[in-house]
């Protein structure tokens, strides 16, 4: 670095402390201040005032890069590797546009920052600084993203690409990381895990907020955060290496299935594990919370975890489509273009083709969707909605998501040896995300009647299905480059794999015992069967000895929930048989596809529901053993 460019540098980090120090502890007044404050009083003027002083350090840090790099300014030209290979380039420009830029982004991005925190913190505001401050709010948004842009996109033609996508510390000292280039040993901090870790710090803050405004306590959600998050990473990985199982980790050293940290996480399978935990947790250490109410709050946010996630994709060069013409997509950032003009190994594309950039259009839909969830079914349905609706809509949102991008996707992205996993997991989610809203309204509509007639009418819905999805394409055969699709009818009784035949049957007893249960669910609750059997060994948290009554309808339903169980593990483990009755001594190797793997997925989602019922009973016989303990002592 020259002298000009370390005295600007230096220059612009003492405006971005000093204006940094005064906004935030004006915005810490106003905040702190017990009476009604007017946006006419000091505080707020003083703190825009630090906003600009911050901003003038962003355009000093942006005049900074130019006078370091003063060959740029003789940079005519886009160099041959770029995109836009040949076209001019108008260097006053692009030095005008980083700064301006600059200046607007660190402006309106602090004042972002501390209208957020006004609006989590300061409860007592007369209506014209309420009104002043959503405006602000909700104008500095577009402000600081357009600005980002125009900033960045001032120095997009003299960035070195693929973009920086980490940093490493090793042996070869301090390292940047770049997508295509591999480094052995060492720690290494990509920013893929920093987007994500970002993107769960903003799901944090929006959920304690809510849950501060109902149940006036801050960090209730802590330690949700601490089980939930390494869940979900652990259910990723899980569900990654179950679909790449055959394409990359069959022959390779056990312990390769454990080394996260050279990639291989699904969403699909992360989010769903981490909500599954979350929930149990709220259910069983958070008993004061209303899980399907947190369920609706909590959920919805991860959207906007995977649209800021989705941002670490871009770093890495992965998640994207077919090569293109840049022609069609020239109304985004240059430098985005030029990401998406390499490839995940390094190398560029040939000039005027960029890769599709499913990672920004997931991303966009991520986001779309929060909003249309969170705020829009609310306003739309409010009367209509039961509780656990939004978590539900999250699924169903995401699947669709899902089903429209898998398609789209580059082949060596695609899950499974046929890349049918991803597409398979899509409509589950979707399926899922029905079946839930349905469950809580039937639910819900017979909540003022005991009985288990909604979890019987589910498991049964949950049992018939496979016997549609079994005329799907089921199983994938892969010999060498030939693919051959069985539907799952033709593997049942077509003699190929035992497994799937025990499967069926397995299946055909599940819906016959869900089909019994109903019938006596409906029995009960009509009076016209009132049978129950006494089960002194299942007191499920009553006084000892005190008797516990079960109808013949929820022995049924336990029933079906380990039937069910053991068609699931059937459906999954069958390419084993496959390989043993119908490929001996071939290369070959099978996969489940769509048929299978839902009916899997669906049985296991039904098996669940007897459960539910079984840990509602458990607390209330709790809660009543509780209170009666309670009633004894008092007297």
């Amino acid at each position: 670095m020259n002298t000009e460019s370390i005295v600007t540098l230096v220059a612009g980090a003492l405006l971005v402390i000093g204006g940094g120090y005064l906004f935030y502890s004006r915005i810490a007044a106003f905040n702190k201040a017990e009476a009604v404050i007017s946006y006419r009083k000091k505080p707020l003027y003083l703190s825009l005032a630090g906003a600009g002083i911050l901003g003038a350090g962003f355009l000093l840090f942006a005049l900074t890069f130019f006078l370091a790099n003063p060959d740029w300014a003789s940079m005519e030209v886009y160099p041959s590797e770029s995109v836009f290979a040949g076209e001019a380039i108008n260097y006053p420009l692009y030095m005008a546009s980083a700064l301006i830029g600059a200046f607007v982004f660190g402006f309106s991005a602090t004042s972002l920052v501390g209208l957020i925190s006004i609006r989590l913190k300061k409860e007592k505001m007369d209506p014209a600084t309420k009104k002043f401050v959503n405006v602000f709010l909700y104008c500095s948004i577009p402000v600081a993203i357009l600005s980002f842009v125009l900033g960045t996109s001032g120095l997009g033609p003299f960035v070195t690409y693929p973009l920086i996508s980490g940093i490493g510390f090793g042996e070869e000292g301090v390292y940047w990381l770049r997508a295509g280039e591999r480094h052995s040993g060492g720690l290494h901090i990509t920013w893929y895990a920093l987007c994500y870790l970002l993107g769960v710090a903003l799901c944090y803050i929006i959920c304690d907020h809510a849950l501060y405004k109902r149940y006036h306590k801050h960090g209730i959600i802590d330690t949700l955060v601490l089980v939930a998050f390494p869940a979900g990473i652990i259910g990723g990985r899980i569900w990654y290496v179950v679909g790449n199982w055959n394409r990359e980790f069959a022959g390779r050293p056990w312990y390769s299935v454990f080394e996260i940290w050279n990639g291989g996480l699904t969403i699909l399978g992360g989010a769903a594990a981490g909500i599954i935990v979350g929930f149990l947790f709220l259910r069983f250490r958070r008993k004061y919370v209303d899980p399907r109410w947190a369920v609706d709050i909590i959920v919805p946010t991860i959207l906007l975890a995977q649209f800021i996630g989705r941002w670490g994709n871009f770093f890495n060069c992965e998640v994207y489509g077919q090569a293109v013409s840049v022609e069609g997509w020239s109304f985004l950032p240059n430098w985005l273009l030029e990401q998406m003009h390499i490839s995940n190994a390094g190398t560029p594309l040939p000039v005027g083709q960029i890769y599709v950039p499913l990672f920004l259009i997931e991303g966009v839909m991520n986001l779309i969707g929060y909003f249309l969830i969170a705020k829009g079914l609310p306003a739309l349905f409010k009367k209509k909605l039961s509780g656990g609706d939004l978590g539900g809509a999250y699924f169903i949102w995401y699947g669709l998501v899902r089903m429209v991008m898998e398609p789209m996707r580059d082949s060596s992205f695609n899950m499974g040896t046929d890349g049918a996993w991803s597409v398979v997991n899509s409509m589950a989610y979707i399926l899922i995300g029905a079946a839930i809203v349905l469950y809580l309204h039937l639910h819900d509509a017979s909540a003022k009647k005991e009985g288990t007639l909604p979890y019987a009418i589910s498991s049964l819905v949950f049992a018939s299905l496979p016997f549609a999805l079994l005329a799907l394409p089921s199983l994938n055969v892969v010999d060498g480059s030939e693919i051959v699709v069985y539907g799952g009818y033709q593997i049942i009784f077509g003699g190929m794999a035992p497994a799937y035949l025990a499967a069926f049957v397995f299946l055909l007893v599940c819906w016959l015992v869900s089909a019994v249960a109903f019938a006596f669910s409906l029995l009960y609750r009509k009076g016209v069967f009132s049978f129950r059997l006494k089960a002194d060994r299942l007191s499920l948290g009553q006084a000892k000895g005190t008797p516990s009554y079960f109808g013949v309808d929820s022995l049924l339903l336990y029933a079906d929930f380990v039937i069910g169980i053991v068609t699931a593990i059937l459906f999954f483990a069958g390419t084993s048989s496959l390989g043993a009755a119908y490929l001996v001594g071939s290369e070959a190797t099978a996969n489940l596809s769509y048929g299978f793997a839902l009916s899997a997925v669906f049985l296991l989602a039904g098996s669940l529901l007897p459960l539910i019922e079984l840990w509602g009973r458990y607390d209330r016989n709790k809660t009543l053993r509780r209170e009666e303990e309670t009633s004894v002592q008092a007297l």
